[in-house]
C-alpha cells in the first residue's frame, strides 16, 4: 500500500485497519516525518503493543520518551528506543552494520527496555 505520510491524517487512516492488529512496530522515521511519527504514536498509544524505534546519533530517546508519555498511553502500550551510534575500527570510526543494528532492535524487543548500539 502506498501511503504519502507527508499527509499524516490521510496517511493514519488509510494504514488504520492494519494498525488495529498491530502488537510489535517497529519504526525507524526520518527528522523530516516527525508529523507522521506523532499521529502514528498517537494511534498506537491507543492499544496494548510494543513499538521500538530506532534513532540516529541525533535522536534523543528521552525527549521521545516524554512525548509519549503525554499521550497518556494505554495499559499495555510499551515504548523502546534503539540509538545508533558508531564503532571504535582500527583506530578510526565507522558506521554500524545491518546485524550490528538488527542486534539492538532485538534486544529491545526479546529485553524490553531501551538500548544503545555503538557509541
Amino acid at each position: 500500500m502506498d501511503v504519502d505520510w507527508e499527509r499524516s491524517t490521510h496517511a493514519i487512516a488509510a494504514l488504520e485497519p492494519e494498525l488495529a492488529e498491530v502488537d510489535l512496530a517497529l519504526l525507524w522515521v526520518h527528522s523530516t516525518g516527525m508529523r507522521f511519527w506523532l499521529s502514528l504514536m498517537r494511534r498506537l498509544a491507543k492499544q496494548p503493543c510494543l513499538v521500538v524505534q530506532v534513532l540516529g546519533s541525533r535522536g534523543d530517546p528521552s525527549s521521545c520518551h516524554e512525548l509519549v508519555s503525554r499521550l497518556r498511553p494505554a495499559p499495555g502500550f510499551r515504548y523502546r528506543t534503539v540509538k545508533l551510534g558508531s564503532i571504535a575500527d582500527g583506530g578510526r570510526r565507522r558506521w554500524l552494520t545491518h546485524d550490528e543494528i538488527n542486534g539492538g532492535v532485538l534486544l529491545a524487543v526479546r529485553g524490553d527496555r531501551d538500548v544503545y548500539v555503538g557509541s
